[in-house]
């Protein structure tokens, strides 16, 4: 399960079937570690959204991005000053997955999902202009000012 932290306790989440939904609860069984079963307390409140993106407030948009696995969602950032960004999360693991169209191997579990959200993504950069941010590529990073500078 893939999802995006907003507002304290508040998080959101692709609505998916519930075979997907649940499957986290089986990972902390099998895979410590990448599932902590604290992630999945009560004391958070779930926002799960249908169709393809949710503008979650002014600039904040999600967008449903499978194929990594069925719920991953990027997260575009829309800035008065800095202009768009797009934060990939595990759709591009690092910047060849995105230059080159090349899924993460095995960790891409529905390859024509991933294409669709490929080009979906490839189809948003070129529209919008948005910087990319890769899920785990230090290569991303460089160049930018890091706390306590803020882009606005």
């Amino acid at each position: 399960m893939h999802f995006i932290r907003w507002r304290p306790n508040q998080i959101w989440v692709k609505l998916l079937p519930f075979p997907y939904m649940t499957f986290p609860l089986q990972l902390t069984c099998y895979y410590p570690g990448v599932y902590l079963p604290h992630y999945l307390t009560f004391d958070l409140t779930w926002v799960p959204f249908s169709g393809s993106f949710v503008e979650i407030a002014q600039g904040l948009n999600l967008h449903h991005a499978p194929g990594h696995t069925p719920g991953l969602c990027i997260l575009q950032v829309n800035m008065p000053k800095t202009g768009t960004w797009v934060f990939t999360t595990d759709m591009y693991h690092v910047s060849e997955n995105y230059e080159e169209s090349v899924p993460q191997g095995w960790l891409a579990r529905e390859h024509d999902d991933w294409v669709r959200s490929n080009q979906m993504i490839h189809m948003l950069q070129r529209r919008t202009g948005a910087r990319m941010i890769f899920g785990h590529c230090a290569k991303a990073l460089e160049g930018l000012k890091m706390a306590p500078h803020a882009y606005e």
